[in-house]
């Protein structure tokens, strides 16, 4: 007797379609690549009903009625919520929670070596990395910048992490640069500071 592959089954026109809760914020690009990213699977994989959140709270994930989550993890109360969720689920996230479900997250050392290597590149032989306080992802994307930069025998700054806010102090800093410089900002956000830091030195 033949047993059904149940993938094909699951899969198959006469199939339910798998309810699949989605829990992304869509005030940044990265959300919105994700959401790309999963449309796109949707359109060539899989039959899938998307239930969309795009505030990201713990409590759609506590209610159920679903097969499976994709939650972007921006707190801990949000990875408590999804050790207790009873169907599969997967997190987009900064860095993954140890203990927590499987993760697709952004290689931030590699972000930050391509960063340098671009930079390098261009002939410029005088980095510069600007940080965000307290993000593990601005410290981990620092450390490839710097390591790439070190490979290349390139001088490698960063401003102080203390001072991240502080507009007239970024200026002050940019201002002790070596002419030309390439400049690696943790984030769009922070590059957006660091541009207007520059006019304003």
């Amino acid at each position: 007797k033949m047993r059904k592959n149940p993938s094909t089954h699951l899969h198959s026109p006469a199939a339910r379609p798998l309810r699949v809760l989605v829990i992304v914020g869509l005030e940044h690009a990265h959300g919105r690549g994700i959401l790309e990213g999963i449309a796109d699977y949707n359109d060539h994989h899989a039959r899938w009903q998307h239930q969309m959140e795009v505030e990201i709270r713990p409590e759609p994930i506590l209610q159920g009625g679903v097969d499976g989550m994709i939650v972007e993890v921006r707190s801990l109360a949000i990875a408590d919520a999804l050790s207790h969720a009873a169907v599969p689920a997967i997190t987009v996230a900064h860095i993954p929670y140890a203990g927590g479900p499987p993760a697709v997250v952004v290689d931030n050392r590699a972000v930050g070596r391509m960063g340098a290597q671009y930079l390098a590149d261009l002939g410029l032989k005088h980095l510069a990395y600007v940080p965000e306080l307290g993000g593990a992802f601005s410290r981990d994307r620092h450390e490839g910048f710097a390591a790439a930069a070190a490979a290349r025998h390139l001088t490698c700054v960063a401003f102080p992490d203390a001072l991240v806010q502080d507009e007239a102090a970024l200026a002050a800093w940019l201002s002790t640069l070596p002419d030309p410089v390439g400049i690696l900002a943790c984030n769009d956000r922070k590059a957006l500071r660091v541009s207007r830091a520059c006019r304003l030195a």
